[in-house]
C-alpha cells in the first residue's frame, strides 16, 4: 500500500498533497501556518487567541493575513519587539495585546490603519515615544525598563544621564 502511495506522489507530485504542518496549498488555497492551524490568508478575517498561554515573538506570518480586521492576542506570554508590520494589516478595525511582555517601540504606520477604531496595549514594556495618533487610554500602563531616555542618534546614555554625542 505504502509503495503505491509513493508511487502516485512520484506521478502526481507533492505540491499537490497536503502535508501536515505545512499549509501552503492547503485544502486548495494558500495558508499560514500559526500554532499548529492552518489559515486561510483570503479569507481569514478574524484571530482570537486571547489568553491562551502563548508565547516568544509575535509570528510575523500574521501579516500575510491581509483580510484580518481583528486581531486579539491579549493575556498571553509574547515577548520581542512591537510588530514592525502591524501598519501592512491595512483592514484591521480591533487590535488588543494587553498584558504581554512586548518590547521597542510602536511604528508610526500603526497610524496609517484608517480603520482601527479599538487598540489597546496597556501592561507591556513598549518604549515612547508613541505615535501621535494613540491616546493614553489605547497605550495605557507601560513599564518600559529598557527604554533609554535618550535620543537616538543624537544623545548617549552615560551614568543616568544623556550626553550629546557632538560635544
Amino acid at each position: 500500500m505504502i509503495r503505491r502511495l509513493i508511487i502516485l506522489l512520484l506521478i502526481v507530485g507533492c505540491e499537490s498533497v497536503y502535508i501536515p504542518n505545512d499549509c501552503k496549498g492547503y485544502a486548495g488555497v494558500d495558508a499560514v501556518e500559526l500554532w499548529g492551524g492552518c489559515y486561510d490568508i483570503e479569507t481569514t478575517t478574524s484571530l482570537n487567541l486571547y489568553g491562551q498561554s502563548l508565547g516568544g515573538d509575535i509570528p510575523s506570518e500574521i501579516r500575510y493575513l491581509t483580510n484580518l480586521t481583528f486581531l486579539n492576542l491579549g493575556i498571553n506570554y509574547f515577548t520581542g519587539e512591537f510588530p514592525s508590520w502591524i501598519g501592512d494589516l491595512t483592514n484591521l478595525t480591533y487590535l488588543n495585546l494587553i498584558h504581554n511582555e512586548l518590547t521597542g517601540e510602536i511604528p508610526e504606520s500603526i497610524c496609517e490603519l484608517e480603520s482601527l477604531y479599538s487598540i489597546q496595549l496597556t501592561n507591556n514594556n513598549i518604549c515612547p515615544p508613541y505615535p501621535g495618533c494613540l491616546n493614553g487610554n489605547e497605550i495605557g500602563s507601560q513599564t518600559p525598563e529598557n527604554c533609554s531616555p535618550c535620543i537616538e542618534g543624537e544623545e548617549i546614555e552615560l551614568w543616568g544621564g544623556c550626553y550629546n554625542i557632538e560635544e
